[in-house]
């Protein structure tokens, strides 16, 4: 009983959820109508008040609004609304919120369903788990089929592969065939004594399984509400800046020397660690550190080619972009390894006082060098 009330608070919270839909699309500053078609490379996530989906997509559709219609296909289907229809194919899982879900169409794997009214009259390959108010399934489904509500109705032609698991007292009207083989998880009330109960002492209740998928597809329908909520903000960045150069929204620098080895003892890579291991002006053990607890920079980094090193960063701000090439001109220039030679003992090698060869672009080599593919490349590379 404690499972079951748990189950039962946990469900009207996600039915509280669901219902909070057509609060959200009141605001037709939140939404935009959404709808696609044709055939759609990746994922796609469509929002507004009303939203229609015959696109093919090879990838997750996720659908959020007051009116979500699915006809089209995809890998995944994720829809939250006020009103929910698949009518199209899930290639594999199905992922539904609302106040109304109906299921016409086909999810080719398993469905997770809450919300006020659950209609199947689809196919759903493998397992269904529904919790709403009232489920009604007159379609197939190829494996069990797991209900917590407070109706259920299974009409004639209905087909379930699997096991009916749910609340005996909730059935309404559920075939011979298909009452025979059910598993119920309470005493069923008058009326329905014809429906036989055997509850294995070896498996799950369906409250604790039920529980368990619903807290699964809560993480979903979360990521759903997050990317609505986050979708007037996307197209405001997207209509200022699509196809835009990237010099209107970042600022980019980058300084570099030619810096042809004689050798492979890796002294110019030394030399970039060391430069950037404080300056003159920034006399810091690691300048990179602070400037990325600080700084807005989109990239912050120095790279050592077999012929060339550079040093470039990239940051949307003006302010943060002229103290970032201070800190990188000054060290570039006037680095403290010129004055310490210390500097480049601790980025090359050295000996600790245990004897112990040590050094941060010793250790980062030997990392880089430690696969058989690497040394393969490096041996390749040496004999050029």
């Amino acid at each position: 009983m404690k499972c079951k009330k748990l189950v039962s608070l946990f469900l009207s919270l996600l039915l509280a959820t669901a219902l909070a839909v057509p609060a959200c699309a009141a605001f037709e500053d939140v939404f935009a109508d959404g709808s696609a078609d044709g055939t759609r490379d990746g994922s796609l996530f469509l929002s507004g008040e009303t939203v229609r989906s015959s696109a093919a997509v090879n990838g997750v559709l996720l659908a959020a609004g007051r009116t979500v219609g699915v006809n089209g296909t995809g890998a995944y289907v994720m829809a939250a609304g006020y009103e929910v229809t698949l009518g199209g194919t899930a290639e594999n899982d199905a992922f539904l919120a609302g106040y109304s879900i109906g299921v016409n169409g086909t999810a080719q794997r398993d469905v997770f369903a809450a919300g006020q009214s659950i209609t199947v009259n689809g196919t759903v390959g493998r397992d269904l788990y529904a919790a709403a108010n009232t489920v009604t399934i007159t379609g197939s489904v190829g494996g069990d089929v797991y209900i917590s509500a407070e109706n259920v109705v299974i009409g004639d032609g209905a087909k379930i592969g699997g096991r009916l698991h749910c609340n005996a007292s909730a059935l309404r009207s559920v075939p011979d065939g298909i009452a025979d083989n059910a598993e119920l998880y309470d005493e069923p009330e008058s009326g329905d004594a014809g429906v036989s109960i055997t509850v294995p002492d070896d498996e799950p209740g369906v409250g604790s399984i039920v529980l368990r998928k619903a807290l699964s597809f809560t993480g979903v329908l979360l990521l759903a509400y997050v990317l609505l909520w986050l979708t007037p903000l996307w197209e405001t960045v997207d209509r200022k800046y699509y196809g835009a150069p990237f010099g209107r929204y970042a600022k980019a620098f980058g300084i570099g020397f030619g810096t042809f080895p004689s050798d492979d003892t890796g002294v110019f890579h030394i030399l970039e660690h060391s430069v950037l291991a404080g300056s003159e002006k920034y006399p810091v053990s690691s300048p990179f550190v602070q400037l990325l607890k600080s700084s807005m920079a989109s990239f912050l980094n120095a790279m050592t080619f077999p012929d060339k090193t550079v040093y470039p960063f990239a940051t949307p701000n003006e302010t943060d972009f002229c103290n970032l090439m201070d800190v990188y001109l000054n060290a570039v220039f006037c680095p403290l390894a010129m004055v310490d030679s210390a500097v480049f003992e601790q980025e090359g090698w050295h000996r600790d006082a245990d004897g112990t060869v040590s050094g941060v672009v010793y250790n980062e080599m030997q990392g880089a060098l430690a696969s058989p593919d690497a040394q393969l490349q490096n041996a390749l590379q040496r004999a050029m």
